[in-house]
């Protein structure tokens, strides 16, 4: 997907973070670790290259947990990037 960005090529993955985070994403209660930490930054990524817009229930409820792991972290910037108008 870098590949086809930096090609001027609209990635194709977004759709598959959409429904893969819910599903993927631990939840309440739950140890999160790298590869979910990764899964949220990298499609934080795909979002700013496809300028994608909307919001992800699950994505936004870790977004609003108090602290700053990477986990959090990345949720909110995935988040605030959906939520542009």
């Amino acid at each position: 997907m870098r590949t086809a960005a930096a090609a001027g090529r609209p990635p194709g993955g977004l759709a598959d973070h959409e429904c893969l985070l819910p599903v993927f994403l631990p939840r309440p209660g739950e140890r999160a670790n790298a590869v979910h930490t990764r899964a949220l930054e990298f499609a934080a990524e795909v979002a700013g290259w496809a300028g994608a817009r909307g919001v992800i229930p699950e994505v936004a409820g870790i977004a609003a947990r108090d602290g700053s792991s990477g986990l959090i972290r990345a949720a909110r910037r995935l988040h605030e990037h959906l939520g542009r108008p």
